[in-house]
């Protein structure tokens, strides 16, 4: 039953500015368009608040059969799965199984060491947080998914990798790793005493209603798998990797994630209420940090969101405190979903650009390039709204100069400078278009400048070694 009321323990709402959702006749539009400028297949989107459930999609669940999704088709979580994760962590913190500060050694089964830096181990907050120290992957040479199949990366093969694994920096600085949340899935369940879909299962999707969702299918679960695409071409699932279950095996609906986000943030009651406000807590040592989910608090709104992706989906789970409203979107492409629930939850949030907007390339066109700027300012008067996005520019540019039109590449480019001018990567590709014209003297300025704005980039480092090397004490010739 949902709880009408509760939510409000969540609301913050500001005097001056406040959240203005997407109304929800324009959502399929939204969908439709977001599937067509990325080559992308279906979307669904789940919608909870106070007043109930609604869904929405748009696309086929395969291009074969053509065959609608809709809030019971399957898709792959990826990432999402972290979120899962996580909360078995709060679960056994709050039953007293487990501490948040616990070294992950103490929870292995016998054989299995985990690494540490000096006398600092690694704890189950560390890689709940990715800052254990452990890699992104257990290789570091680029896969694609046949090739992660291949590979039969199982539970022991993750125990071996962590096992001879060295730390090169002591555990606290935040980066990003499957490893390490896949090893603190495992390090939970050997704890209980139960495989991590086991636990999964008993803890979280059993209480809370999640019939589809987990790592194995029945035959009639497997009947509502969408089928995943890059562009056109199908993907092979890699969420039944076992190595990687914790971090990114799940399978799930629209209607099981909406029974997921309503759980978390009390617009429903489950046995889990107390691990969900756990999740929700600051974490002691980083207040603006919890549990599996991340923040953003701009325009109103308090979202707390977690997105996932694999080689053939991406699902995206957001909530607005500030407004008691949540949304879960999974697609059967790798499209971007970040934004649109951004958007569906708070129109003050710009949606991503895809390609340049046509009314800039039409104007730009038309002046020979020779009046960017102005077509931009002429737009920008029109619609205060309007914007450009760096990468899009960038990619015009990029497009220009590989059509050898490179007087016009040089325009846009030295336009995308002036609008951008703390990237590296514009002077950068500034800096290539000069090289092109055959103008060193530019090329090195742009180079030098991308260097000055990142000192790692390391292409205007390569190219400088070649236009300007150290003994020509930096002059062009």
């Amino acid at each position: 039953m949902l709880r009408r009321f509760s939510v409000l323990l969540y609301v913050f709402l500001s005097a001056s500015v406040h959240a203005e959702p997407l109304p929800e006749q324009d959502i399929p539009a939204l969908l439709q368009a977001r599937v067509k400028e990325t080559q992308g297949t279906a979307i669904v989107a789940g919608i909870i608040d106070a007043q109930g459930r609604r869904f929405y999609s748009y696309g086929p669940a395969d291009t074969v059969s053509g065959k609608p999704v809709d809030e019971h088709t399957l898709f792959e979580i990826g990432s999402v799965t972290k979120l899962f994760t996580s909360l078995l962590l709060a679960d056994m913190a709050v039953k007293g199984e487990v501490k948040l500060d616990d070294p992950v050694q103490l929870h292995l089964p016998p054989g299995v060491k985990a690494p540490q830096f000096g006398e600092q181990p690694i704890r189950l907050v560390d890689l709940s947080l990715h800052r254990s120290g452990l890699p992104v992957d257990l290789t570091q040479l680029p896969m694609g998914p046949a090739e992660i199949i291949a590979q039969g990366y199982d539970i022991q093969s993750l125990y071996r990798f962590v096992s001879a694994y060295t730390l090169n920096r002591a555990p606290g600085k935040t980066e990003y790793s499957n490893v390490g949340v896949s090893l603190l899935g495992f390090a939970l369940a050997s704890r209980a005493g139960h495989s991590y879909e086991q636990l999964i299962r008993d803890r979280i999707t059993g209480p809370i209603g999640m019939r589809d969702t987990g790592i194995t299918f029945t035959p009639a679960m497997r009947a509502r798998l969408a089928q995943g695409y890059k562009g056109t071409t199908a993907q092979p699932s890699i969420s039944g990797v076992p190595a990687y279950a914790p971090a990114g095996g799940l399978y799930s609906t629209a209607s099981d994630m909406l029974n997921f986000l309503g759980a978390a943030f009390s617009l429903t009651t489950s046995p889990l209420d107390a691990a969900m406000a756990y999740m929700r807590k600051p974490y002691r040592e980083k207040p603006d940090v919890r549990l599996g989910w991340g923040m953003d608090r701009r325009y109103g709104s308090e979202l707390w969101t977690h997105a996932g992706r694999t080689f053939g989906y991406a699902s995206m789970v957001a909530f607005d405190a500030s407004a008691g409203r949540g949304v879960v979107l999974l697609a059967n492409s790798t499209t971007e979903l970040s934004d649109l629930a951004h958007r569906i939850l708070n129109t003050k949030f710009r949606l991503r650009q895809f390609v340049a907007p046509p009314a800039f390339v039409r104007m730009v066109e038309e002046s020979h390039f020779g009046q960017v700027m102005a077509a931009y300012r002429a737009l920008k008067h029109r619609d205060p709204e309007f914007f450009l996005e760096e990468s899009i520019i960038n990619e015009w540019g990029g497009v220009l100069l590989n059509k050898g039109r490179t007087r016009q590449a040089i325009a846009l480019l030295a336009f995308n400078c002036q609008q951008f001018p703390k990237s590296a990567n514009t002077f950068d590709s500034l800096g290539e278009a000069y090289e092109a014209s055959g103008d060193r003297t530019q090329a090195i300025a742009a180079y030098r400048k991308a260097l000055e704005l990142d000192p790692k980039f390391s292409n205007a480092g390569a190219r400088l070694r070649v236009l300007a090397p150290p003994e020509s004490h930096g002059g062009a010739k």
